[in-house]
């Protein structure tokens, strides 16, 4: 006679390795999916810190920085109104939105921190999503 407690436990452990086995690829892209956002958002950060243009925008005074400190946050809640109605699409394109947003309110870090310590970090945090 088999033993009711073991053939439940065994299932119960075939059914979990079968939800690891699926759950990777699928975490495999998420990560991969945030280190290309990372990506944008810190060249985004580079290149308005080193930008003549963005630097009068943002530093000189005016909405404009408003804005700029503002818009993350507007978009967040914009876009979690509308995620389940969106194409995959049109989800990706405003992810990549999001992330040049990020990039451009996130810019000032080039100003007030050293290009070591933000490499690290960035990298650092790269390397927690890749």
């Amino acid at each position: 006679m088999e033993n009711q407690f073991y053939r439940t436990r065994r299932e119960s452990v075939d059914e979990r390795e079968e939800q690891i086995a699926n759950a990777n690829p699928f975490l495999t892209q998420v990560f991969g999916t945030m280190t290309i956002g990372l990506g944008i958002s810190a060249l985004t950060a580079w290149w308005v810190a080193n930008s003549a243009f963005f630097d009068s925008l943002l530093y000189g005074g005016g909405i404009f920085r408003f804005i700029v400190m503002f818009a993350p946050l507007i978009f967040v809640f914009f876009f979690a109104s509308r995620v389940h109605r969106m194409s995959f699409r049109a989800v990706s394109t405003s992810f990549g939105v999001f992330s040049l947003l990020m990039g451009i309110s996130l810019s000032f870090i080039f100003k007030v921190f050293s290009m070591g310590v933000i490499t690290e970090t960035f990298l650092i945090t790269a390397g927690t999503f890749g």
